[in-house]
């Protein structure tokens, strides 16, 4: 499966590139059921094991060659204030999707890193194409953003970028935009895909998607062994990747040792060669 010819609007945030040859994997971090979340009012959290597991992903993403972001998530304010400073105070350089289940608690992340000076990696997740002020955007002084549509067919999800929304973004001093075209169930994922591939063509933007959101949607891969399911969610994730997006929302963080390698294999064998060293096309040999 060819990649498709593209000239993708490329940018830098924290010295990862979005939008290059190879996908950027994003892995979640104190979403709702997180089982490393004690609290998730309070914010209370087992620190000790999130902070390995990230550290982890970070050295097993520059083994692989493949870039990676955390997205942090909450369910309160108080709970994001709490979040977004000990990972501010824990780790460097990392992107951040900042996110959480309303625009306050995603404001209050977003607020907190730049109270800490760590905005330059703070990515708002996410602008709701259609439903979000992008007033709002301008008075936060967002540099980076996801920009979330979705729908039950390509043109919908299409449709949802109004046709100048993307360049009043841009206008309104936002310097990185990465479009989620978003998965609603496991029928859903190549319709989102079809939707990021127009939306990358159309305004040539990063997309990606979250093709795990499709898994967990289907009551049949709860019934499979561990290693059952680990097969069954990487071969959605290959379908992403293999159609070429720009970045992938991959679920828990967990999950890193299963994905980065695999996607590092594929990326490897879809190159058709590059000078860049730390690339896949060189460590898969």
């Amino acid at each position: 499966m060819e990649e498709p010819e593209r000239s993708t609007r490329r940018f830098q945030v924290s010295g990862v590139t979005v939008g290059g040859d190879t996908p950027v994997l994003v892995g979640s971090i104190l979403y709702s059921g997180d089982r490393n979340v004690e609290n998730p009012v309070e914010g209370a959290v087992k620190w000790k094991i999130v902070l390995r597991e990230i550290e982890r992903m970070l050295n097993l993403s520059r083994e692989c060659g493949v870039p990676t972001m955390i997205d942090l998530n909450a369910e309160t304010i108080g709970a994001m204030e709490r979040y977004a400073s000990k990972i501010c105070e824990n780790t460097s350089h990392i992107p951040v999707l900042v996110g959480g289940i309303s625009k306050e608690i995603r404001d209050k992340g977003f607020i907190t890193f730049r109270e800490y000076g760590e905005e330059y990696r703070a990515i708002y997740n996410s602008f709701l194409a259609g439903r979000d002020d992008l007033e709002h955007i301008n008075r936060l002084e967002v540099e980076y953003l996801v920009l979330m549509t979705y729908g039950a067919l390509p043109k919908e999800s299409v449709s949802k970028l109004e046709p100048d929304l993307i360049d009043r973004l841009f206008d309104a001093g936002v310097k990185g935009i990465m479009v989620d075209t978003g998965v609603m169930d496991i029928r859903n994922i190549r319709c989102a895909v079809d939707a990021a591939l127009e939306i990358r063509e159309r305004w040539n933007v990063p997309v990606g998607c979250c093709p795990y959101n499709g898994y967990s949607s289907v009551k049949w891969f709860r019934k499979l062994k561990a290693e059952e399911r680990t097969s069954a969610s990487l071969g959605l994730e290959a379908y992403v990747v293999m159609r070429g997006l720009d970045f992938l929302l991959f679920g828990p963080l967990y999950r890193y040792h299963h994905v980065l390698p695999f996607v590092s294999t594929i990326v490897a064998l879809r190159s058709k060669g590059t000078s860049d060293r730390k690339h896949p096309y060189w460590i898969v040999r």
